[in-house]
């Protein structure tokens, strides 16, 4: 009963978000015309490690930092926005931890989520946008801080921590420039949900996962606290305020060594 409550989900956001719900998040088996790898399976070191050092040929990249950094960031703009968007949307929490889910690939390049099975996702009514039947078995919560709760469990502690923890020990990139990724790509969704959505409702998530030092996000300290800060502008035609990452990505590195070549030749 759930899949076509998410699939209506979907549809009824296509005005303000266009079909971006579904090309993050796949509910079907997708087509043959992807590649389908499950988690689990990408997350062995072996495994990680081929897609790291291929990233490093495909790119030319000779540090494999750099190359750890940039497979970690095209990763979460597979895994973040989906999840993040259906939870502040519609109070939808989907169970993203690395048994339930596969990448799906196209051409190469990690493309949306699979979710394996929808039967632990969470509804918390007062987000949803569509009426809930009588019969429906699923797990209603009662609060914000349970949607959270549950949402950052799965997506954080029982994925992207372990994403993060296996990159740094392959290849000795900073964890809190992983961190950080991850810090850009959940403030990018929500400067796009901003234009979608009740700004209270943006405004809640967003604190909770950026600008709290302790959250469900994590037990103990949240590593994405003080990741993003804002910078105050004063030049005529740009925004006021704008908000950047704390921590490089490693891109420009990448980018400076191009350079450096280009002007040797």
């Amino acid at each position: 009963m759930l899949q076509p409550s998410l699939l209506e989900t979907f549809k009824y956001f296509e005005p303000t978000v266009g079909s971006s719900l579904a090309d993050y998040i796949m509910l079907n088996p997708p087509s043959d015309e992807f590649e389908v790898i499950s988690v689990a399976k990408y997350l062995q070191p072996e495994s990680l490690m081929q897609m790291i050092e291929a990233r490093a040929v495909e790119e030319k990249i000779e540090d494999l930092r750099v190359a750890g950094a940039v497979s970690n960031k095209i990763y979460h703009w597979a895994v973040l926005p989906g999840v993040l968007a259906l939870m502040t949307l519609a109070g939808v929490g989907l169970d993203a931890s690395v048994e339930n889910v596969s990448l799906v690939f196209k051409d190469g390049e990690p493309q949306a989520l699979w979710l394996h099975n929808l039967n632990h996702t969470v509804i918390y009514p007062p987000r949803f946008p569509l009426p809930i039947p009588n019969d429906y078995s699923g797990k209603l919560l009662t609060s914000v801080d349970q949607l959270h709760s549950f949402v950052f469990a799965g997506l954080f502690q029982r994925h992207l921590s372990l994403l993060i923890e296996r990159v740094h020990a392959l290849t000795k990139v900073s964890k809190k420039t992983l961190w950080g990724n991850a810090a850009n790509t959940c403030n990018s969704t929500y400067e796009e949900l901003k234009d979608c959505i009740n700004t209270e409702v943006v405004q809640a998530d967003y604190l909770t996962l950026l600008e709290q030092p302790h959250s469900p996000v994590m037990p103990g300290r949240n590593p994405l606290y003080k990741l993003m800060r804002t910078e105050t502008l004063n030049e005529p035609g740009l925004p006021a305020e704008i908000r950047v990452r704390a921590t490089c990505c490693l891109i420009a590195l990448y980018h400076s060594i191009l350079l450096s070549v280009v002007t040797a030749l």
